[in-house]
């Protein structure tokens, strides 16, 4: 076992390696949408902003 090692977090070594681990939330999944230029909300109501929004953020309608 190497010094380095020894002080690094168990969370940053294999088979977890946090800080190397792309995280995958809906967030992050719309912040890729708009990167690669996707629209994201189309609706022409308000009502249906809103629907679309709750379904990207994959939150319940009954919520």
């Amino acid at each position: 076992m190497t010094l380095a090692f020894a002080f690094e977090p168990s969370f940053e070594r294999a088979p977890t390696n946090y800080s190397a681990t792309k995280a995958v939330t809906p967030l992050t999944k719309i912040a890729d949408r708009i990167a690669n230029g996707e629209p994201l909300l189309n609706g022409k109501t308000d009502q249906k902003v809103l629907s679309q929004l709750l379904a990207l953020l994959e939150i319940p309608k009954e919520s």
